[in-house]
């Protein structure tokens, strides 16, 4: 047997049960009341994916630590809603390789900031809405390439100008970032995701040279010059800037296109098509790939000419308030024979 899985009806205090198994690869633990690992000691030298899911009494790893685990590379916690501290992770601090943590009550890393993790490359936190500052991730900073983090308090990005990483996939969601201080220390960097936060400068993105995507769709970004600091991306593809505040004044597509020029491959911007606007981007060699159709059906077929007039799109996305004009939307589509990808879908 290599997986073993304990459910809710097994009802467990303790792993002691775990005593009676060998050479266990993969332990799910679901719905137990165990507030130690006692036990798991047992499958230490083959254990090698561990995932708690529901068990509400258990606080901290504190218990883990008595035991070495040389080949443990997963831990994924779910809904365990009283854990709030990790220590006494050192004793898989030369073998994790993924932690996964959602909906617990952590609200600091440090008490694994005398660690070195030395295979660690990914940490996902979703749900650990106490947490606001990354300190103490510097112990994995150099084996460390994805962070994600989805609906947790996060205000700075300081722990990146502290020490050097190696991250290359950085992604936040819902988060109350105001700033983007300390991404530009990496160096790294291939893709970085900051939605649904409160960015609004992007100063500090201008000599990130690796980035390659980038997600800012949900912030308090409104000023059009920002767009200058892109112009050094010489390797951006991909670049996403949806419902921000943007003040949309005469020069706002100069300023976008004139700071992506050619090299994009995707741009994507919610907004309703101008179709004077749109006629005057086409003296610009680019490749806008996603717009929203006007509501009303006389602009969509005004905006159907400015599309099919308009041959160097790579990909295209029309997407309408109202059902009634995708039939319109897919017309367009069979007149344009140079995109390569074509998206259509309502939005209701």
């Amino acid at each position: 047997m290599q997986t073993l899985q304990l459910t809710k009806d097994m009802n467990y205090n303790d792993l002691k049960v775990l005593e009676q198994y060998k050479d266990l690869r993969n332990i799910i633990i679901k719905n137990q009341k165990i507030t130690v690992f006692d036990g798991l000691e047992s499958q230490s030298q083959t254990l090698f994916h561990l995932w708690l899911d529901s068990c509400y009494f258990l606080k901290s790893f504190q218990s883990m630590s008595k035991f070495y685990f040389p080949h443990l590379e997963t831990i994924r916690l779910d809904k365990c809603k009283n854990f709030s501290d990790l220590s006494g992770l050192q004793s898989i601090q030369l073998s994790i390789v993924n932690i996964i943590m959602d909906n617990t009550l952590i609200s600091s890393l440090k008490p694994i900031s005398s660690l070195h993790f030395v295979k660690l490359q990914e940490i996902q936190l979703y749900n650990c809405q106490l947490l606001k500052s990354l300190d103490g991730l510097e112990s994995c900073k150099f084996s460390l390439k994805s962070l994600i983090l989805n609906n947790c308090a996060i205000e700075t990005l300081d722990v990146f100008s502290k020490s050097q990483f190696c991250l290359t996939d950085l992604r936040i969601i819902k988060s109350n970032l105001s700033s983007l201080d300390g991404v530009q220390h990496l160096f790294q960097l291939n893709i970085l995701e900051i939605r649904e936060s409160k960015i609004c400068q992007l100063q500090q993105l201008q000599y990130m040279i690796h980035l390659k995507q980038l997600y800012l769709d949900q912030n308090s970004i409104c000023c059009s010059d920002e767009f200058y600091y892109l112009q050094n991306l010489v390797t951006l593809k991909q670049l996403t800037l949806n419902r921000n505040p943007f003040y949309r004044d005469d020069q706002f597509y100069e300023k976008l296109i004139s700071a992506v020029n050619e090299r994009i491959e995707e741009i994507s911007i919610d907004e309703q098509i101008d179709p004077k606007k749109l006629r005057k981007q086409r003296k610009f060699n680019h490749n806008f790939v996603r717009f929203t159709l006007l509501d009303k059906k006389k602009d969509v077929q005004k905006t159907q000419h400015d599309l099919i007039s308009t041959l160097d799109y790579r990909q295209l996305r029309l997407e309408s308030k109202y059902n009634k004009l995708l039939k319109t939307a897919k017309q367009v589509t069979k007149c344009v024979n140079l995109i390569n990808s074509i998206v259509i879908k309502s939005q209701e």
